[in-house]
């Protein structure tokens, strides 16, 4: 960190430096944790996207649908969740520095409505070729 007080005040600075540091015994292994399951039949879901306020996406979840997300600061994080074939997952969190969130996260399948299929006859012909 760099600020003006590093040479006219040095004493002040490295006071206040100080004051910021986290000791090693405090730094945060897991900020939230739990398991990724499919809401209809809960079954875990691996391989899910997670995204922490609008940050490239990490991939979590082994086997068991189980995850961890560290290094998350203290304070206010939108969290989105989501794997293909299911409804993305948008969670707003207050991270307390002493404390992990636990939060599953259960996944809707998507919807897909079937479609009917219409088939046009350009002519006889065509149609004749499908014929039995």
């Amino acid at each position: 960190m760099r600020s003006k007080y590093a040479e006219s005040n040095a004493v002040l600075y490295q006071d206040f430096l100080s004051s910021i540091e986290i000791p090693g015994s405090m730094v945060r292994t897991r900020a939230i944790q739990d398991t990724f399951t499919d809401a209809v039949n809960g079954k875990p879901i691996r391989r899910v996207r997670v995204s922490s306020n609008g940050q490239n996406p990490q991939v979590k979840g082994g086997e068991k649908g189980g995850y961890f997300i560290s290094s998350l600061s203290p304070g206010m994080h939108e969290i989105a969740f989501s794997r293909s074939a299911y409804i993305t997952v948008v969670k707003k969190l207050v991270i307390l520095p002493d404390q992990a969130i636990v939060l599953d996260i259960a996944f809707t399948p998507v919807q897909i409505e079937e479609a009917s299929m219409f088939w046009l006859i350009v002519n006889e012909n065509a149609f004749a070729d499908y014929m039995f």
